[in-house]
């Protein structure tokens, strides 16, 4: 008879040393399917109900048609009767009744001093009391020296040249004088003043009497005339 050698005594190296090292993940493994299974069962136990679905019986009712009752029959419902137009009565005719007239008002009395219409004395000059007299309020002039601000210059529109004094003339005397003149909102020469610089003691004289005789077209200011100082140059030349 032949005698048969274990394997791990024929192969003394090798598989019996891995199956030796694999015997502790093999129990692991068996182990943690064995969980697996009781896991998934006992949650299939648990939801089986959840999952099945409850049918409930349906129920339905039969009407007997026989059981209704007929409709009631139709009444004949009358129109309405026509509106009838009720008949105006005719206006009453009032009578005319006469009004008296009214009475004229009492004649006013007669006024002082008058007949028929024609004045018999003096004409009165007493001022009634409600009547109020206003005084034109006096004319602001600017002193010599002050600007005087205006939006148009005052424009002459009659000029007066001087007369040439006939001791300047014989005496052969030129020169040029500066006439300030103070010009009011009426256009008329109010003020004149010679230049203390350029006059000719001989010629100033004729110079401010031409001067006080121009007239002008107001300075103009905010819509106004307004007073302001102007200077007229006067040459005097012999030819």
């Amino acid at each position: 008879m032949r005698r048969t050698t274990p394997l791990y005594q024929f192969m003394p190296y090798g598989a019996p040393e891995l199956m030796e090292a694999g015997r502790p993940q093999m129990s692991r493994a068996l182990l943690l399917s064995s969980a697996a299974a009781l896991v998934v069962y006992a949650l299939s136990t648990q939801l089986a109900p959840l999952l099945e679905r409850k049918i409930e019986p349906v129920t339905s009712t039969v009407i007997d048609v026989t059981t209704i009752s007929p409709p009631p029959p139709l009444v004949n419902v009358a129109p309405p009767a026509p509106a009838v137009a009720v008949p105006r009565h005719a206006p009453a005719i009032g009578v005319p009744v006469p009004v008296p007239e009214a009475a004229a008002p009492p004649a006013a009395p007669p006024i002082a001093g008058l007949s028929d219409g024609h004045e018999t004395g003096p004409p009165s000059t007493a001022v009634p009391n409600d009547v109020t007299t206003t005084t034109p309020a006096a004319e602001v002039l600017p002193p010599f020296g002050t600007h005087v601000y205006v939006e148009r210059l005052p424009e002459p529109i009659k000029v007066v040249k001087p007369d040439y004094p006939d001791m300047a003339r014989q005496a052969g005397l030129e020169g040029l004088v500066m006439v300030h003149v103070l010009i009011g909102t009426d256009g008329r020469v109010k003020d004149v003043r010679v230049d203390a610089k350029l006059h000719v003691p001989m010629l100033d004289e004729a110079a401010r009497e031409a001067a006080r005789q121009w007239v002008f077209v107001p300075g103009m200011a905010d819509q106004r005339p307004v007073a302001c100082w102007e200077t007229i140059p006067f040459r005097f030349r012999l030819h």
